[in-house]
């Protein structure tokens, strides 16, 4: 597990502050550089190969991830998957391309996915969301009404692609701090997908 009371390590001798941690990683910039090193717990389940998915991809609004080690043992930390990537800014109202993009996925992912749990509560049987229903929808809704470029569309189709190499049970989500911007104000989407258990797909319903 990734113990995250080390705020500095150090990679290839490089020292590096870490610069922000999540549910399943940690991640840390090399001081002085553009260079990151995220490492990802092994107690997660599918979730710990989350990052491995951006490594197959290389698209304008996908983060540059290359993986340096599955399952490697760390000093101080235990085992981990260790990825590198690069810097990118947090997203803020003045990236106001990246802004609106932000704004027009995150409405819209919410009213497609409520309006299929809300679908699955009130039928009868005992049956749990269609993971690929709601993405495919998400992304078809995306494309038919034009609210984002195609650009940001190709790139969740091909995420969308490489997750269900991982896994069945994955869904996005657009929270403002799992997405970044490079340095030409693109939207960066950093870390939006995530893995659901049958039994957190049925919490889903019952909340």
């Amino acid at each position: 597990m990734v113990n995250r009371k080390y705020t500095a390590m150090r990679f290839n001798n490089q020292s590096a502050t870490k610069i922000g941690k999540g549910a399943f990683s940690t991640a840390y910039r090399v001081d002085g550089t553009d260079q990151v090193f995220i490492l990802t717990k092994l107690d997660s389940d599918s979730n710990k190969y989350i990052k491995e998915i951006y490594t197959h991809i290389k698209k304008k609004h996908v983060p540059y991830m290359r993986t340096i080690g599955i399952e490697v043992y760390m000093p101080r930390v235990g085992y981990v998957n260790v990825y590198e990537s690069r810097y990118y800014a947090p997203l803020t109202a003045k990236n106001k391309q990246a802004w609106s993009d932000y704004k027009v996925l995150n409405r819209a992912w919410d009213q497609v996915y409520y309006d299929n749990v809300n679908l699955v509560m009130n039928s009868r049987g005992d049956e749990y969301i269609d993971r690929h229903v709601v993405v495919a929808e998400f992304i078809e809704r995306l494309t038919i009404n034009q609210s984002v470029s195609q650009d940001i569309i190709d790139a969740l189709d091909s995420i969308y692609t490489w997750a269900t190499a991982f896994s069945t049970g994955f869904l996005f989500e657009f929270p403002k701090h799992n997405l970044r911007v490079d340095q030409d104000g693109n939207l960066i989407l950093l870390d939006i997908v995530f893995f659901m258990t049958p039994t957190e797909d049925r919490k889903a319903r019952n909340w």
